[in-house]
């Protein structure tokens, strides 16, 4: 379950990383998502604020982490 999670996860982080415009209900489901996976984006809002990309950054980070070794 949780691959999966992450999976879709990061399909939201690749756009939101673009740049393209990111509607409510693609941030809820990475919010909710984010909290299953163990990081707090905040509530679950849909709202793209400073928690929910704190909380992108820290499992975009723990991914390259686990990719490379460092």
């Amino acid at each position: 379950m949780k691959i999966n999670n992450a999976l879709k996860l990061l399909s939201v982080i690749l756009l939101c990383s673009l740049g393209t415009k990111t509607f409510a209900d693609d941030v809820w489901i990475a919010q909710r998502l984010l909290t299953q996976l163990g990081y707090s984006p905040g509530p679950a809002d849909g709202l793209y604020g400073r928690k929910t990309r704190a909380a992108l950054d820290a499992f975009y980070k723990d991914q390259v982490r686990c990719r490379c070794g460092f």
